[in-house]
């Protein structure tokens, strides 16, 4: 053994854990340039008039959707704290009433026709996404989550709901 590693670290070790201490703000960054690549994605399903192939538009929907569930999974493991994962039961629960009232399309949240199931399938998705912006914040309000992990959960909801919303555009298409 070398006996350097005995006595006293040597500056690589205090380098080392000099960058170890900053790991933190990289975790950031990265999270920053992961967040920005997903808009990117988002920004390029709105554009009106470019023709997609129904492939391309399953697999840019599949990447965003797991985006949000992996971030949904770092804000639980970054911060050693699995209460944020109750905020997931909430993307359960959000496209629930679409399957079983609005027969498995998207419509009926844009139209203004009322009945008994489409007004409780309007609320039913409604409660669920307010529910998925309240649970962070009561879990931060509680302290059983950190501030961050609240935050990386609201970036969550928002790249979920931009899936969801351009899930509604192809789905208007008539390719599908």
């Amino acid at each position: 053994m070398d006996a350097k590693w005995l006595g006293e670290p040597s500056s690589k070790v205090k380098e080392v854990k000099s960058q170890l201490k900053q790991m933190g703000l990289m975790k950031l960054k990265l999270l920053c340039l992961f967040i920005d690549d997903i808009f990117l994605v988002a920004a390029i399903f709105t554009v009106p008039d470019f023709d997609f192939s129904p492939f391309l538009v399953l697999a840019g929907l599949a990447l965003m959707f797991s985006s949000s569930f992996l971030l949904q999974i770092l804000a639980c493991a970054i911060y050693s704290n699995w209460w944020p994962m109750l905020s997931a039961l909430m993307y359960v629960l959000v496209p629930m009433p679409c399957m079983f009232f609005g027969g498995g399309s998207t419509e009926y949240l844009l139209s203004r026709d009322g009945g008994g199931w489409i007004d409780a399938a309007k609320f039913l998705t409604g409660a669920s996404a307010v529910g998925s912006i309240a649970i962070p914040i009561i879990l931060r309000h509680a302290h059983l989550i950190s501030t961050g992990a609240m935050l990386i959960e609201f970036m969550s909801f928002f790249i979920f709901v931009c899936t969801v919303m351009c899930f509604h555009r192809a789905n208007l298409e008539d390719e599908w």
